[in-house]
């Protein structure tokens, strides 16, 4: 056989080797939304954890959610986030799971999902002080773990629950159903009980990758108030097809400042574990189209200041230095499915030039443009001098905001934003 021969067969081989991918992801995907909306779902959660589910309007959420009340300004009343400490920051490494399976990951990767293998900080655990929640960290993973230890449980959860899952809400019923089908999760547990640590508070056993969550308020000059929404697209690692709150993201520094070891003291993991950058960069990341990893791979950054190059990201800062921004912290939450953590967050623009100039492409500042991330561009207008508050009229637009076409802790970002806005800020009040 010639080479050219030997070639095309290869490249056949190849092609449908990825379209098996994709059709196994496609049924796993149906499969994944048959178990999430299984009625028992989260009855079961309840039970395997032993907590009370987050509920709202009557709509109960699987997650565990420690309200930040009174809602907290980053910056200004206190942060959430325990003072990263270099002496004994370290990086998460899988000697220290007790549950890992790449193959999750291996077949998004094989089907076409993008998946950006970057450094994460994760959680170590979380506690109360002064009756606020508040994340220790101290610790360096990457995305890809996280994927194959948190939503590999989810994985194997929902999946479970699409093919095999519990007959009754019975107790005898649930025990039975966990034994059968949740290794992953019931190893992760167990690793916890072992050493008297929480299965959901701690990052023990896992690579407990952190998310932030935004809900974003900007005023336009008439007055209105729009927030910006989105449908995950299906080449994201997890969640495809899910609305998300915009902008959202995982917790993690912009370049990986030392290569993982048992030592992590670059004192730029202590500047990059901040809420406030954080919002600004996913901000350019999501709702203007920035590709700032492809930046950095092109010109490696000396400091993690390079973010405030972006005029984008200059603007805004400005305007929250200035008060005519403000982020707020409206929860830190854990969402079982897949045990990880995120922190719930508000940002409100009183500016109406910032929605102006960016809309218009004005004053050397970019256009909106929507990320790879999300399928179409969702501006919903959530309150306007003549109508009021319409908070409620886009939530049928959506079809309600549940755990069943919402990404978790957006789902939850979203209500808690709503909830704080028009109770406690003057953006959605008359």
């Amino acid at each position: 056989m010639d080479i050219h021969k030997k070639q095309e067969r290869a490249a056949l081989a190849e092609k449908q080797s990825i379209e098996e991918a994709k059709a196994w992801l496609v049924a796993e995907e149906k499969g994944a939304l048959r178990g999430l909306t299984h009625d028992l779902l989260h009855p079961f959660l309840a039970w395997y954890y032993g907590v009370e589910l987050w509920t709202c309007d009557g709509e109960s959420f699987p997650a565990v959610v420690i309200p930040v009340d009174p809602v907290r300004k980053v910056g200004k009343d206190g942060e959430v986030l325990e003072a990263w400490n270099p002496s004994v920051a370290r990086a998460s490494i899988e000697t220290d799971w007790a549950c890992v399976d790449r193959s999750f990951v291996e077949l998004r990767k094989r089907a076409g999902s993008k998946i950006e293998n970057l450094q994460t900080f994760c959680l170590e655990r979380v506690y109360l002080r002064d009756q606020v929640p508040v994340l220790r960290g101290n610790l360096v993973g990457y995305y890809e773990d996280c994927l194959a230890t948190c939503d590999a449980i989810e994985r194997e959860l929902l999946l479970a629950f699409a093919s095999n899952p519990p007959n009754t809400a019975d107790v005898v019923e649930f025990d039975r159903f966990a034994k059968a089908n949740l290794a992953l999760r019931n190893a992760a547990k167990a690793f916890c009980v072992e050493r008297s640590a929480s299965p959901y508070l701690t990052g023990i056993g896992r690579s407990a990758a952190i998310a932030v969550s935004t809900l974003l308020f900007a005023k336009m000059p008439d007055r209105s108030v729009v927030t910006f929404l989105g449908q995950r697209s299906g080449k994201t690692a997890a969640h495809p097809y899910l609305m998300h709150v915009v902008p959202s993201g995982m917790f993690q520094p912009i370049w990986h400042w030392q290569n993982p070891g048992r030592s992590m003291d670059s004192q730029y993991y202590s500047t990059e574990w901040s809420l406030r950058n954080h919002v600004l960069r996913e901000l350019a990341h999501e709702l203007f189209g920035r590709d700032i990893h492809s930046d950095l791979a092109r010109q490696p950054p000396e400091t993690p200041d390079v973010i405030f190059g972006y005029p984008e990201v200059k603007y805004l800062d400005h305007l929250i230095t200035s008060g005519k921004a403000n982020l707020f912290v409206t929860a830190v939450l854990v969402n079982l499915l897949n045990l990880r953590p995120e922190i719930a967050t508000v940002l409100i623009i009183d500016d109406p030039k910032w929605y102006d100039q960016h809309s218009r492409g004005t004053h050397g500042l970019p256009r909106f443009a929507r990320s790879w991330e999300f399928l179409n561009d969702v501006k919903l207008v959530v309150w306007t001098p003549t109508q009021g508050d319409r908070s409620q009229d886009l939530r049928s637009q959506l079809g309600g905001v549940t755990s069943r076409n919402f990404v978790v802790p957006g789902a939850i970002t979203f209500l808690l934003g709503l909830r704080f806005a028009r109770t406690s800020h003057w953006t959605l009040k008359p």
